[in-house]
């Protein structure tokens, strides 16, 4: 190692490592409930005629990923955004952090006065790149004009602590209180991000005109709930840097799950009807930017790595069953094609129906497989920036087994639309062998095959970070079910 990079790592990065051990997260979402933002002064949508600057098309360069960078080059990184980020703090203007948080929660639909949310129909990833693009527009005029820096991913399904460089979340006195966010989130799962991506068309991952699709929802939402503090509600989240890291993964996941499916863009002319998306330059104006230019990473001057999981493919195969209530019960014929295509991917012989023992005995040997399910809930009037554990037991029983969860990351429209997601959540729900022989001991009193599914307050403790699976922390609720399938997909 040369000199300059032993110094620069040994000085530099004890800062950030001395801030990543100092920083105590405390209790984030009791921070979260209990912190109104200042009042916002956003009442129109910006507009004007000013136009954001592009990068010359030859200078793409790659976004740095968190976990792929070495710890010289972290900290190096980290000093640049401590530095940016103090700045942005400390300024009061339309640059600075207040008014990016202002910004995020007007499109958002954070505002009792608006009924504009980007959360509720496929405008979500559109909108949402060109605030990140603007936003490092922002940070390259805090860093002195650095039009090199290229905005930070943090890559959560291989670092799911979150990087230091965001430590501590920075102070703004006109806030009412400074909002600690916990450390990390649950590791991210392949099946969590099989549910999140695994979706048979543009629009099932990223909505239509008047629906989200699945990208609003799973890893995204429950990133924000996770962490709580400031990320756990759009009216405040975009004041965290550690929202543009995250967005920044979803970005990211955007463009692996176009190359992965071949799927075209599948935005009409009615998506571009208003062409242009406006937010704040380095000057401090309302600048606009087209938004088919949004289309392109590369139109923006930046790249991706890869990641590396999972494996989409869009050959799914599904068992339905009847959810009723907090109910789920499978037809004898569908129970039967369950077990047959569990038994196939264990490479067993045919599994009977009353084989509870038996799927607990290869638990053991197969603990990594978890069949991913789509289930549709009813919103029982949730706590925004909370995330929920799901558990499901055997009717009758009151043991449970964790199986997923879910965050609400919503605004507070004047009005709810149809189909609004509001209305529904969709929580992250994957069977294990445990899980299915659960299934098969509720046959054992000759009934059909069925579960229950109960949710509360998630305890992320020590396990539930080794483990991806977090118990409920207090009395379990009937979770209102409208959907619940089970997917198979093929190799």
């Amino acid at each position: 190692m040369k000199r300059r990079e032993f110094l620069l790592g040994a000085g530099i990065a004890s800062l950030g490592s001395m801030r990543a051990q100092d920083y105590k997260p405390g209790n984030a979402t009791a921070c979260q409930l209990n912190c109104p933002a200042l009042t916002n002064p956003i009442h129109a949508t910006p507009t004007g005629s000013r136009m954001l600057r592009l990068p010359n098309p030859s200078d793409t360069r790659p976004r740095p990923v968190w976990s792929e960078l070495s710890y010289v080059q972290k900290a190096a990184l980290a000093l640049k955004m401590q530095t940016a980020y103090k700045r942005m703090a400390a300024d009061t203007t339309t640059r600075g952090l207040r008014y990016q948080m202002w910004l995020h929660a007007w499109f958002c639909g954070a505002l009792v006065n608006s009924n504009i949310d980007v959360h509720s129909d496929w405008t979500f990833l559109l909108w949402h790149r060109g605030f990140l693009y603007a936003h490092e527009l922002l940070l390259q005029h805090f860093l002195g004009g650095d039009k090199t820096f290229r905005l930070p991913v943090w890559d959560w399904e291989n670092s799911p602590e979150v990087p230091w460089m965001y430590n501590p979340v920075p102070s703004d006195t006109g806030l009412s209180c400074a909002c600690p966010r916990n450390d990390g989130i649950l590791p991210v799962t392949d099946a969590c991000l099989q549910g999140w991506l695994q979706a048979g068309s543009f629009q099932a991952f990223a909505g239509n005109e008047k629906c989200p699709g699945n990208v609003v929802n799973y890893v995204h939402s429950d990133v924000h709930g996770q962490l709580s503090g400031y990320m756990g509600d759009p009216s405040t989240a975009a004041f965290d840097p550690v929202f543009y890291g995250h967005h920044a993964n979803v970005d990211r996941y955007w463009v692996y799950w176009k190359n992965q499916t071949g799927f075209a863009d599948g935005w009409d002319d009615a998506a571009f009807k208003d062409p242009l998306y406006f937010y704040y330059d380095e000057n401090g104006n309302a600048a606009g930017i087209q938004k088919k230019s949004l289309l392109d990473p590369k139109l923006l001057g930046y790249s991706y790595g890869m990641p590396t999981r999972p494996k989409i493919n869009n050959k799914i195969e599904i068992v339905p069953a009847t959810a009723k209530d907090n109910t789920v019960t499978f037809s004898n014929p569908d129970w039967q094609h369950l077990l047959d295509r569990v038994s196939a991917l264990l490479r067993v012989g045919t599994l009977e129906t009353n084989v509870a023992g038996q799927l607990l005995q290869w638990a053991a040997k197969a603990p990594q497989l978890n069949l991913v399910c789509q289930v549709d809930a009813k919103n029982t009037n949730l706590t925004n920036g909370r995330y929920y554990s799901v558990e499901i037991r055997v009717p009758g029983e009151t043991a449970g087994v964790p199986v997923g969860g879910f965050a609400m990351f919503m605004g507070k429209r004047k009005t709810i639309m149809a189909n609004d997601p509001l209305e529904t959540v969709k929580p992250v729900v994957s069977l294990n062998l445990e899980a299915i022989a659960m299934l098969a001991r509720s046959t054992l009193r000759g009934e059909l095959p069925s579960i229950e599914l109960v949710y509360g307050p998630a305890l992320i403790d020590g396990v539930a970070r080794r483990t991806g699976r977090a118990v409920i922390d207090g009395p379990a609720l009937p979770l209102p079910l409208s959907r619940f399938v089970v997917q198979f997909v093929e190799a």
